[in-house]
């Protein structure tokens, strides 16, 4: 005869699992998405789960091309920005229209199903920049792997070299307006008390010309020389510190949206409920002389 458990038994039951199996164990059920999940997956997380079968898990290298080919993680599969990018009235480095994005991850095995790690080098910049497009089109199991390529490899961890190629799959971008402002967007909300506008670039960039009312906070200084994440906490103090809370809404920013994905990243990371990205930046501000451009520190 089987036996019922109440639904507090069976917590508890499973409270002193996860306390017998350790932070690690409750992590990688997270992956099979019975917990909730952090976006940031260390390397010793990620190295577990490629030890295991997962057929819906999808690891991609967001270098370029050669780089690729030089030396990847096992199982990691190929994607630069120029196949989910376009330029727009001259400016480039632009998000991708759906049936662009929708040809290039179903081209990588991805579908509604997959959970998704993604890397790069650079601090973690261009893997950000991913980051933030698989968020915008409506794909949320998706994490970044803390440090990248380099700390992965600094760490003598395994490498793959030639192409991993999977059979295709059926990507569908669902467009999330919320993660995403624009111009006339940025325009209408300069004195909005709730809003508030971020700026990743470095200080001489931002004293250069910067969105008005917009805060300096260099993308730089998230991360550490091994090219990880700072911990949640000197994370949370640096931006509350200048401002910027999680009762606001938040408008990430730098030049052409890729320092600003990072620091995108990083409010998602911190769990602020509000957080955008202009994805055009300050190439696509500046494009039209009537904006209103501060300058100086």
């Amino acid at each position: 005869m089987m036996r019922k458990f109440t639904r507090r038994q069976l917590l508890q039951g499973a409270s002193a699992a996860l306390a017998l199996w350790g932070l690690k164990g409750a992590r990688l059920l997270a992956q099979e998405g019975a917990l909730e999940q952090s976006p940031l997956i260390s390397a010793d997380e990620l190295e577990a789960l490629l030890s295991q079968t997962l057929p819906s898990l999808r690891l991609i290298d967001f270098r370029d091309q050669n780089t690729y080919l030089s030396g990847h993680l096992p199982q990691a599969l190929p994607l630069w920005q120029t196949a989910i990018t376009v330029t727009v009235d001259g400016v480039p480095g632009l998000v991708a229209p759906p049936e662009t994005v929708n040809d290039a991850f179903s081209r990588l095995g991805l579908d509604g199903e997959s959970q998704i790690v993604v890397y790069g080098d650079s601090a973690s910049i261009w893997a950000a920049r991913l980051f933030w497009v698989l968020d915008y089109y409506g794909h949320s199991n998706v994490r970044l792997l803390d440090g990248g390529f380099p700390y992965w490899k600094a760490q003598g961890r395994p490498l793959a070299l030639g192409v991993v190629a999977p059979a295709a799959g059926h990507f569908e971008a669902v467009p999330q307006p919320q993660k995403l402002v624009e111009a006339d967007w940025v325009l209408a909300h300069l004195d909005d008390p709730t809003v508030v506008f971020v700026d990743a670039r470095d200080a001489e960039a931002y004293a250069k010309g910067h969105l008005p009312g917009a805060l300096s906070q260099p993308s730089k200084e998230n991360t550490l020389d091994t090219e990880q994440f700072k911990s949640v906490d000197e994370l949370k103090a640096r931006f509350e510190s200048a401002g910027i809370t999680p009762d606001k809404t938040v408008i990430s920013y730098c030049q052409l949206g890729v320092l600003g994905a990072q620091n995108y990243f990083v409010f998602r990371l911190l769990g602020y409920p509000d957080v955008r990205l202009y994805d055009g930046s300050f190439a696509d501000w500046a494009s039209v002389a009537s904006r209103p451009v501060e300058t100086g520190a």
